[in-house]
């Protein structure tokens, strides 16, 4: 990947979009169905599309690395804990649908791989899913609100 994490004023690290693009080349070319990458911090993950009808949300997760010793890293300004990030540009939906409840509220336990948000993204509807359990400590962004590249989405103990 990419070495060059300063950003292309969107939010993405430098050469992140074209890293994507020739994994997803990858993935094609050998018939993979997931593609995972850890490099200088970041962890992304790419599955292929499946047969599932239009409109099924595409299941995307980036993630900072944590530390080898297990020491939280604060994410932008962000206390303490564990730090949900936003893996892409977009809006953020703390429920599947208006009127709806969240899909989490703080002060819930969550299992990793719950899902605990929506981000629409050029009119798909991305879930967010817990990188691991914890209690949610406190939601860093509301309803509606447009979110950048790694945001601070939610924070857990």
């Amino acid at each position: 990947m990419s070495d060059d994490l300063r950003g292309d004023g969107r939010g993405l690290p430098t050469g992140l979009t074209d890293d994507i693009a020739a994994l997803a080349a990858v993935m094609t070319e050998h018939g993979l169905g997931k593609i995972q990458i850890n490099a200088n911090g970041l962890r992304v993950v790419i599955s292929a599309p499946t047969t599932a009808p239009a409109g099924t949300p595409v299941v995307v997760t980036t993630v900072a690395s944590e530390p080898a010793d297990g020491a939280e890293v604060p994410m932008n300004g962000v206390a303490s804990g564990f730090v949900i990030a936003s893996p892409m540009i977009g809006t953020f939906y703390s429920a599947p649908r208006p009127g709806e409840e969240p899909f989490v509220r703080v002060g819930d336990l969550i299992a990793a791989g719950q899902t605990v948000a929506i981000i629409e993204a050029m009119k798909v509807m991305n879930e967010i899913q817990a990188e691991r359990g914890g209690v949610v400590e406190e939601m860093l962004v509301s309803n509606g609100q447009p979110v950048e590249y790694n945001q601070p989405l939610i924070r857990l103990s």
